[in-house]
């Protein structure tokens, strides 16, 4: 009766092994921080975009004559602004 305990204690061990169990709680864990993660650099990313357009503006004014410069303040007033979450 003693083998037959141990050899199915010694197979109940080997499943475990086999099959992570994962926890809800763990996958909402991951989850959470994910969203905290990609929230933080959309909020950094919107902050850039705001403050290199707050730049471009104050040196709008002064316009060098050149195509390149023209051609950079459309490319900037082309992107998309976002909004704080």
């Amino acid at each position: 009766m003693a083998t037959l305990r141990s050899r199915v204690i010694k197979m109940l061990i080997k499943t475990q092994k086999r099959e992570p169990k994962f926890e809800i709680g763990a996958l909402y864990k991951v989850f959470w921080l994910l969203s905290k993660l990609l929230k933080a650099l959309l909020h950094t990313f919107s902050g850039f975009v705001k403050s290199s357009n707050e730049i471009f503006k104050r040196f709008n004014h002064i316009d060098t004559g050149f195509p390149e410069s023209q051609l950079l303040n459309r490319i900037v007033n082309s992107v998309p602004k976002l909004h704080h979450m």
